[in-house]
């Protein structure tokens, strides 16, 4: 490890008024004058120009600092400027602290300017402190190999493992749910062309099932990451469906079985069995049995009425550790649970429903077959409110 940074320039930005017009630039810079090791304070309007940059540079050497704090805007904006300016220099580019005085301070206190005065000298304190521990790095190479892991088999996962695997990548996916498709798989139409969202999603679906490089886990939770990239190692736990890979999705097992419980697919409007699969067009093609609600007596029906002899109630879970060189995370999205929002009533009435629902129960192989009404209506609704971003923008719920 190197020694201490012990020579510290501090360089303040006036950002053309938009910083010097709220902080004392005279008072911060004499701030900073005075804190151990700070050796020399530059002020300028503006200190990202190239007639600044090039200060940078020189003072640096004519100085001899061994390490740059600059009170400026946001490092996003002209971090990479800055860095190339001090490179230039005889010190590395990494004995670089950026004090954001302008977003963080002139803009947020801008009617309060002995706040944003004693934020920036706090700001620019904490960089002085920090640049001294600076190492001058060196940037370096790693070469990434061609494995690949995809959390997620929504569309998004889907379309990233296809285009991945057909350049020749080796790609696993790694989906939670027994089934993969996501959120995609519950919509009849896409937005804004109203294609049809089956006639995208299933042929991807198949393709990523059936694709030589392409390994699908379903049901299937990471337990565990480690490493960095080019070296990660993950742990799975796939958890058993309790069917094996002989069945043939007859649907034998879930006409007999006796439980009957909410599907999670269609929003808990439509049924299942603990013998189910999700829709008819769930991938991969096979039954799962739900064991926290399947009743399991000793010679359960779904057993004896399955042609394959694919129900094995002894299964349990398995752990398998994959090495991949990089990750990409499609987790995708759920609905806010409206029964949070206590003005809408949301879960003491059947006549509320949410979006999720409504998209369920108005397509023609959806759990009401196309009649937007639940199966226990008799009337057609009169009227119908739509009450838009529900808990969205709200300081108590999605701010």
């Amino acid at each position: 490890m190197s020694s201490q940074a012990a020579r510290i320039g501090v360089f303040l930005c006036h950002c053309g008024g938009n910083i010097s017009e709220v902080i004392d630039m005279h008072r911060l810079a004499s701030f900073a004058q005075g804190l151990v090791d700070v050796v020399h304070v530059r002020s300028h309007e503006n200190i990202c120009s190239q007639e600044g940059q090039q200060q940078i540079t020189e003072e640096i050497g004519k100085f001899g600092l061994d390490g740059v704090v600059i009170g400026c805007c946001s490092p996003h904006f002209h971090e990479r400027e800055f860095r190339e300016a001090v490179r230039k220099s005889p010190i590395s580019p990494y004995q670089l602290e950026i004090a954001n005085i302008r977003e963080q301070g002139s803009w947020v206190h801008y009617d309060e300017p002995e706040n944003a005065l004693a934020k920036a000298q706090a700001q620019i304190a904490g960089k002085v402190e920090k640049v001294k521990l600076n190492e001058p790095l060196e940037p370096f190479s790693v070469p990434i190999g061609d494995t690949v892991l995809v959390i997620g088999a929504g569309i998004a996962g889907i379309q990233a493992a296809l285009d991945l695997a057909d350049t020749g990548f080796q790609v696993y996916v790694v989906e939670k749910q027994p089934y993969i498709g996501g959120r995609m798989g519950q919509l009849g139409r896409t937005f804004p062309t109203l294609d049809c969202a089956p006639c995208i999603l299933d042929p991807k679906m198949s393709d990523v099932m059936s694709h030589e490089n392409i390994t699908v886990y379903t049901y299937t939770e990471i337990t565990s990451i480690s490493g960095f990239i080019t070296d990660y190692e993950v742990d799975l736990r796939i958890k058993p469906r309790y069917v094996t890979d002989t069945c043939t999705a007859c649907g034998e097992c879930s006409k007999i079985c006796p439980v009957e419980t909410e599907n999670e697919f269609d929003f808990e409007i439509g049924t299942r069995n603990a013998a189910y699969i999700t829709h008819p067009e769930a991938v991969p093609k096979k039954y799962l049995i739900d064991i926290e609600r399947c009743l399991q007596p000793p010679r359960p029906p779904c057993q004896r009425v399955c042609p394959v002899d694919a129900i094995d109630f002894t299964m349990e879970d398995q752990q398998e550790t994959l090495h991949v060189d990089t990750i990409i995370v499609a987790t995708g999205f759920d609905l806010y649970d409206m029964g949070k929002i206590e003005e809408y009533h949301y879960s003491e009435s059947d006549n509320i429903l949410h979006a999720g629902q409504v998209e369920r129960m108005i397509l023609g192989t959806g759990p009401t077959e196309g009649n937007i009404l639940r199966p226990s209506d008799h009337e057609l609704p009169r009227s119908v409110a739509w009450i838009l971003c529900s808990g969205s923008r709200d300081e108590h719920h999605k701010e």
